[in-house]
């Protein structure tokens, strides 16, 4: 085993995990803070509560948003003249 290569896998998986951790936090800010309890049991549980409906309709497609955004790292880094 490559050790280049088991080091390029140990920074793949940090960068998803704080990935997803930056995502759970941003499903809990809001008007309303949602608790990470109540967020896992809203996105695994089919339950129709306010929060199903604030993170499912509201912050989910928010944030979701940003990855499909083409033009928001280009936006962002290159200044416009």
């Amino acid at each position: 085993m490559n050790i280049k290569n088991c080091f390029k896998d140990s920074w793949q998986v940090i960068i998803f995990l704080i990935l997803l951790f930056l995502i759970v936090f941003s499903l809990s800010l809001g008007r309303y803070p949602i608790s990470v309890k109540d967020i896992f049991y809203t996105l695994f549980s089919e339950v129709d509560t306010i929060y199903h409906t604030a993170i499912f309709e509201i912050r989910l497609p928010r944030i979701l948003s940003v990855f499909f955004d083409k033009n928001l790292i280009r936006n962002i880094c290159v200044p416009k003249l």
